[in-house]
């Protein structure tokens, strides 16, 4: 489960990049360590208010928050305009 959600969300994250960001470039970070799972994914597109996030047609940014959080997760999302967008998970390991 843990997995399946992790790449949904990474997937989630580059459509939203295409379809959103006009970004030219895109890192992508994945970090283990002995309880976590971090993935981050930076771009340097045109970015957006963090108001709006919570928009109705967001719903891809709440659906990542809220598919990470059930799993015990933390999405954090850090946007400014002009200056891109970074998509932050952490995951607890799972046993």
């Amino acid at each position: 489960t843990q997995s399946i959600t992790l790449f949904r969300v990474f997937q989630e994250t580059l459509n939203n990049i295409m379809k959103h960001a006009a970004a030219s470039q895109v890192q992508v970070q994945i970090c283990e360590n002995a309880t976590s799972l971090e993935l981050i994914v930076t771009d340097n597109g045109k970015g957006f208010d963090n108001p709006a996030r919570n928009k109705p047609r967001s719903f891809g940014l709440r659906g990542i928050q809220e598919r990470i959080g059930q799993l015990g997760g933390k999405a954090t999302i850090t946007s400014k305009p002009g200056a891109g967008t970074q998509i932050a998970v952490r995951l607890p390991l799972q046993e």
